[in-house]
């Protein structure tokens, strides 16, 4: 893929990460800039169950921008990949924080609702997938 433009070195990589082709994908966004290129590389490791090398690329990341949403959602995926009872907890905290600064969203629910049955968490796990299935009934159409 040509490094002209970052926006389709990206979804090139997307492309080629859903159908597990994670080489192609990978060399797609090696040479990208971009943090939405260095979160696609993060993902693509934690698909390949390569968490180190996962961390290594969020080491770079929270270099470049410690405070972006991107960075933390990164750094989130991490821990839940990681689990034990830390990694899920810094997960939630995480999650939590998104919901309270940006406001409710089917991902960040169910994320949410994930570290919490890892956590063995069951009555808020529940309660976080009820109000999933509330978004998904009042808006039927809404993208996930």
């Amino acid at each position: 893929v040509s490094t002209q433009s970052t926006g389709v070195q990206i979804i090139a990589g997307i492309i080629f990460g859903n159908d597990n082709n994670f080489e192609e994908a990978l060399r797609c966004v090696h040479s990208c800039p971009a943090l939405e290129a260095q979160a696609l590389t993060i993902q693509l490791y934690l698909k390949m169950d390569r968490v180190d090398l996962a961390k290594k690329e969020f080491k770079t990341m929270k270099e470049t921008e410690d405070d972006a949403t991107l960075t933390q959602l990164c750094g989130a995926w991490i821990h839940l990949v990681e689990g034990g009872e830390h990694s899920f907890q810094d997960a939630s905290y995480t999650f939590q924080e998104l919901i309270d600064k940006y406001g409710s969203n089917p991902y960040l629910l169910n994320s949410l609702s994930v570290c919490n049955l890892s956590q063995l968490k069951f009555e808020e796990g529940e309660r976080g997938l009820l109000e999933l299935s509330l978004i998904h009934i009042s808006e039927p159409t809404r993208p996930y």
